[in-house]
């Protein structure tokens, strides 16, 4: 997908997160760059996991992720997607961003913990909210255990941690 297909998920995402009252959509303490869903949020993506393998399924109103470039997720006390910085038209550069999604229980976490790689597949649902198909596109992404706010710093130049870093190569 071209850069302006991504901008205009970027644009999607923030429509559909702003249809929703502030306590729903929140930033994480320690980072502005990390937007984190309520449980209620959460409730509109099915996880599952299967040996190895996590999956993340999002319906039609939540398409616009499937759009996102999404660089890899990390696990920790709930699931990061970090999306990839991109240059702007204007000229400017928008740093990585995240995503966290809550797990709404201790042994969906245990078994995310586990996992490898996450699949996240488009889905829709039938008259009795049970999963009714699944769609042709599927994202493969590996699964790391760090810090989302750690990645992001890392993953920033010029944020104290690459300054650090840099310093130490010039000895």
């Amino acid at each position: 997908m071209g850069q302006h297909g991504v901008q205009c998920a970027y644009v999607d995402f923030l429509r559909w997160a702003t249809q929703f009252p502030r306590h729903q959509m929140q930033e994480h303490p320690r980072s502005q760059r990390v937007t984190l869903l309520s449980p209620l949020q959460r409730s509109r993506f099915m996880a599952a996991t299967r040996g190895r393998d996590a999956f993340l399924y999002v319906q039609h109103a939540e398409h616009w992720l499937m759009r996102l470039p999404v660089e890899r997720a990390c696990v920790s006390d709930q699931l990061y997607l970090l999306f990839s910085g991109m240059n702007l038209r204007s000229g400017h550069c928008m740093p990585a961003t995240a995503l966290g999604i809550k797990f709404l229980y201790q042994d969906e976490l245990e078994a995310f913990l586990q996992a490898e790689r996450l699949w996240i597949s488009s889905c829709w649902l039938g008259d009795r909210e049970e999963v009714a198909g699944f769609g042709s596109e599927v994202i493969g992404v590996p699964i790391s255990r760090q810090d989302i706010v750690e990645v992001l710093e890392a993953s920033t130049p010029g944020t104290s941690t690459n300054r650090l870093r840099e310093r130490n190569r010039q000895f």
